[in-house]
């Protein structure tokens, strides 16, 4: 979030809540009122440090996004993705802010694991849709994505990898019925991973090498 993959970056893929109200607690706050307790909250966090830095300014973007259903507060849901203006705070790095939510990892049986494919792919490629509708007259369009779903959604590294892989070399504007502008056909989406630890890493790079794809 403070440091994008790459330098500064067009879109940054937050992963959200259907209410889009960010976290509870921030890192900030998660540190100062729990600073014995062994709880966890990586310092890069995307949810987390986009709720810190958006502030009030980041609600107010979000609470002008209609509810899908009147009196539910939902406004983004499971699989789909929204786009907000970035806080004035995030700005130096990013351009828009996408917000996707990811559906929440039940375990491996197959009854669920087809269905949360389809969910987690679904939000990957809502992002790109996003992303291409509202900046594709951009020369690139360079989004940062962190690995949707494998945060506090609970999926496996391995599995998050594989699906964000397979989601995002999948999308294309045509496949998402989107005609882009003849004068920018063929400007490229350069998508940038960015990821908390060594094993996420590998659980990507992995993922690239038996797809055939290189890992940069």
């Amino acid at each position: 979030v403070t440091n994008p993959p790459g330098g500064k970056c067009t879109v940054l893929v937050v992963p959200a809540n259907e209410q889009l109200l960010g976290t509870q607690f921030t890192p900030t706050e998660v540190n100062r009122r729990f600073p014995s307790t062994g709880v966890i909250y990586p310092e890069q966090a995307v949810d987390g440090r986009v709720t810190e830095f958006g502030g009030a300014e980041l609600r107010r973007f979000c609470e002008q996004l209609p509810e899908i259903q009147d009196g539910t507060g939902i406004r983004c849901q499971v699989g789909a993705a929204v786009l907000t203006p970035v806080p004035r705070a995030l700005r130096p790095n990013f351009d828009r802010l996408v917000h996707t939510v990811a559906p929440v990892w039940l375990g491996a049986d197959s009854s669920h694991l087809s269905e949360w494919g389809r969910l987690l792919s679904s939000s990957y490629k809502a992002a790109l849709d996003v992303s291409w509708r509202d900046c594709y007259f951009e020369n690139p369009v360079t989004i940062a994505s962190p690995l949707v779903g494998a945060g506090c959604r609970g999926a496996p590294l391995a599995d998050a990898a594989r699906l964000a892989i397979d989601a995002t070399t999948s999308w294309s504007p045509s496949s998402a019925h989107m005609s882009p502008h003849p004068s920018v056909e063929g400007l490229p989406i350069i998508l940038r991973f960015a990821f908390q630890d060594d094993l996420a890493v590998e659980a990507m790079e992995l993922r690239l090498s038996d797809a055939r794809w290189d890992a940069f």
